[in-house]
């Protein structure tokens, strides 16, 4: 829809064609990540699932694919410990999905959500959102699967905002904003984040958050920072506009 309106030559909220596209290929997002200095786990990219296996890689590893979202593809073995589990999973994700599957380090750490509104230098970060695994039953892993994002699995808690220190809250921030600047998004974006050793590595980055009110992280954020669902909306709106007319 970015090209087809670029095309057109109509103005339209959110990230451009590039951007888009490096955020929907997390492979690509995370070589853009690593070029500038954001934290991200280290990875490989498989497309045959015959590649020799980087010995960079650590284990444990997630595998997951690529270019999906919402989940898709990663289940409560997508975490392996072995290179054995690990081709295994890369194969069942090449027959299912579309190249490439990624496998890289699984940061046992706690995880957040990061919301951004804004452009340049004039941006805000909404109240973090720390994904709580600690009510998870053994059935399932300590991470965001398929299931869970669905509520089909484990009993996760969402905090909003996240019980964070101020040096804490800086960091993941900081990883945030790195990471929305890296490939280059407007107007809005969501990064996912992990935070291991006071490093925050970035997971991936959502170009296009959900807004669907009383469901996405994006409105529950602007719920605990006192606004409501129209003023989120007319906020994003009114950025983009900002934007156009300096450009």
């Amino acid at each position: 829809m970015p090209a087809i309106l670029e095309m057109l030559g109509i103005p339209y909220v959110g990230s451009g064609v590039l951007a888009h596209g490096l955020a929907l290929n997390k492979a690509f997002a995370k070589k853009v990540f690593m070029y500038h200095n954001v934290p991200t786990p280290y990875f490989q990219e498989f497309y045959s699932g015959e590649e020799e296996l980087d010995p960079n890689l650590k284990f444990p590893a997630i595998v997951k694919p690529a270019c999906e979202g919402s989940g898709c593809g990663i289940h409560s073995d997508s975490v392996v410990y072995t290179e054995k589990d690990l081709y295994k999973k890369v194969k069942e994700l090449l027959n299912n999905y579309q190249p490439p599957a990624i496998a890289e380090e699984y940061i046992d750490g706690r995880e957040y959500t990061v919301g951004i509104i804004g452009n340049g230098k004039d941006k805000t970060v909404l109240p973090i959102v720390e994904i709580d695994f600690d009510r998870v039953t053994e059935e399932y892993d300590k991470f965001n699967t398929f299931e869970s994002k669905h509520g089909h699995g484990g009993q996760k808690q969402i905090i909003c905002p996240a019980n964070l220190s101020d040096e804490q809250k800086a960091i993941i921030e900081k990883t945030a904003l790195m990471a929305f600047d890296a490939v280059r998004c407007r107007d809005l974006a969501r990064i996912d984040i992990r935070v291991k050793d006071n490093i925050a590595y970035a997971l991936e980055i959502n170009s296009l958050p959900g807004l669907q009110k009383g469901y996405s992280d994006f409105p529950r954020m602007a719920e605990a920072a006192g606004m409501s669902y129209d003023e989120l909306i007319l906020k994003i709106l009114e950025t983009a506009i900002k934007r156009y007319e300096n450009k």
